[in-house]
């Protein structure tokens, strides 16, 4: 007897013509038990510290063009986009009264170089003035922030001034319309020894450390009611040991509100990350199950769950990967994908001349492959800006959104079906196979034949391009982030067929 599960989407695959692939999909209308819960803010930022200015710009001049491309996301979801603040500058801020907003201390760029990360490195030092963290209030109401605070300095005066420094910004009425969801103390503490702790670093220590500057933060301050983000490992420690340090019985545990761990997609990969191996379906499965254990863990203790820090690929990324059009593809199977398996929600890390940035805030950036580097440029998207999109809409503006993946025995075929409290409301489809020549599949979904269904198409013009993408016809290719072309749906055949072409995806409305 086939399981609930089975039974619900079993996906059969038979060969038709020699052009063509017919795939017949078995959708249920009621919400299975399995669905997961499927977050508004599930895809959201982390941003660079000593970036963040660009970013937000200044208290008298916001980023309108940053306001612009998150607002439109919002409006998608009804959910502003979550915002954290933080990555290895976070660990060389330092409060400094004479500075107003920031200063940023480079290191120099070499002649000769290679790499869009030596082009735009991070800074060696980051001077945060008071206006710095005032400038939370220049993104769309209701955004909430994860601020990072320097751990590794082993400064607890210097963790202090910053606490009482967001806190102030926090406290001003010009943020009444943002909120400060939590604290994180240090980036990437696993990562220490032999870098700013000595050889024999251990998660216990850090936990130690983590909680005594709380106690005495808070007592100093007298300052209770602020909540915590633990973890912010990279890859050595897991959720599941911290939580066996005892850490949740102390005044952190019990205030944390989040347990963050960090991934990039071309980690564990033992060859060069390609727009092919990018999307490829079973590689974007073999790198989340791992994270299982810590979101079902950090969920029995109360917490939430995020990819704190995530992306294609690590080092600011993949130049012609990460910046091209299969980032867009990657990221709505595998947001999709993660919160499947638990993960609450993903912030993509940004900076400015990251390959993986879902935009260039700001002008004279340039294109960022470095054999065509043009610093004359202007702000504009990434292609990746293109998977937030189609991400909330599948999400939907409900706050009431279930999702359960479908099972195929298609190796590129992806599919998820999403639920409005108990309802189907929304299929979505991935292709991955790499390349537009190949054949197009054929999806027929026999359930929604005759239910008048429409669908919503990413049109990939090529994986390895660097633009070009619409979404339903239009595209965010502006100077000022607003919306180019007319909305485009497509009605799905009568009998329920849908043709999705190779490297694409389509959102079907029922």
């Amino acid at each position: 007897m086939l399981s609930a599960f089975a039974l619900a989407s079993t996906l059969v695959c038979a060969a038709l013509a020699q052009n063509d692939t017919l795939s017949t999909l078995r959708v249920t209308f009621d919400r299975p038990d399995y669905a997961r819960y499927l977050n508004p803010t599930l895809a959201g930022l982390s941003i660079e510290l000593d970036r963040f200015p660009d970013w937000a710009g200044n208290l008298s001049h916001p980023n309108e063009y940053t306001h612009a491309l998150l607002d439109n996301l919002k409006q998608r979801t009804g959910a502003a986009v979550t915002i954290r603040v933080g990555g290895g500058t976070q660990d060389r801020a330092v409060i400094t009264p004479s500075v107003e907003v920031y200063e940023d201390v480079f290191p120099a760029v070499p002649a000769n170089y290679t790499s869009t990360k030596q082009l735009f490195p991070e800074a060696n030092y980051v001077a945060v003035g008071k206006g710095f963290y005032l400038t939370s209030g220049n993104f769309p109401s209701g955004t909430q922030f994860i601020w990072g605070v320097d751990l590794m300095k082993n400064n607890v005066s210097e963790a202090k001034a910053q606490v009482q420094a967001i806190k102030d910004a926090f406290q001003d009425s010009r943020l009444s319309h943002v909120r400060l969801q939590s604290l994180e103390f240090g980036n990437e503490p696993d990562s220490w020894a032999n870098n700013g702790r000595p050889a024999n670093w251990t998660l216990l220590q850090y936990a130690d450390q983590y909680a005594s500057w709380v106690d005495q933060i808070s007592s100093e301050l007298n300052e209770h009611s602020i909540k915590f983000q633990i973890g912010s490992f990279a890859a050595y420690w897991r959720a599941v040991e911290l939580f066996s340090s005892g850490v949740l019985s102390t005044d952190l545990g019990k205030r944390a509100n989040s347990m963050s761990e960090h991934h990039y997609q071309n980690l564990n990969l033992v060859q060069s990350l390609t727009p092919s191996n990018l999307i490829n379906k079973a590689g974007v499965r073999g790198n989340l199950s791992q994270y299982t254990a810590s979101a079902d863990a950090s969920h029995a203790s109360g917490l939430r769950f995020y990819l704190g820090e995530t992306n294609t690929g690590f080092s600011h990324g993949v130049a012609g990967v990460s910046n091209a059009n299969a980032a867009a593809l990657w990221l709505i199977d595998y947001a999709l994908q993660a919160a499947t398996l638990g993960i609450d929600e993903l912030h993509f890390h940004q900076g400015v001349g990251y390959n993986y940035s879902a935009f260039v805030p700001i002008d004279n950036v340039g294109s960022l492959n470095i054999t065509d580097y043009n610093p004359s440029a202007k702000r504009h998207i990434l292609p990746s800006y293109n998977g937030f999109v189609v991400v909330a809409d599948a999400i939907g503006t409900s706050g009431k959104t279930w999702m359960s993946e479908l099972y195929t025995d298609n190796l590129n075929l992806a599919a998820y079906s999403v639920y409005e409290d108990k309802t189907l409301r929304r299929i979505v489809l991935i292709d991955s196979v790499p390349w537009l020549q190949e054949p197009a599949i054929k999806v027929g979904i026999p359930r929604i034949a005759g239910k008048n269904a429409r669908l919503k198409r990413l049109a990939v013009p090529s994986l390895d391009g660097l633009s070009g993408i619409t979404w339903g016809g239009q595209n965010w290719e502006t100077y000022n982030g607003t919306v180019n072309g007319t909305e485009q749906y497509e009605n799905v055949a009568a009998d329920g067929s849908v043709t999705i072409e190779a490297s694409s995806a389509v959102l079907i409305y029922l």
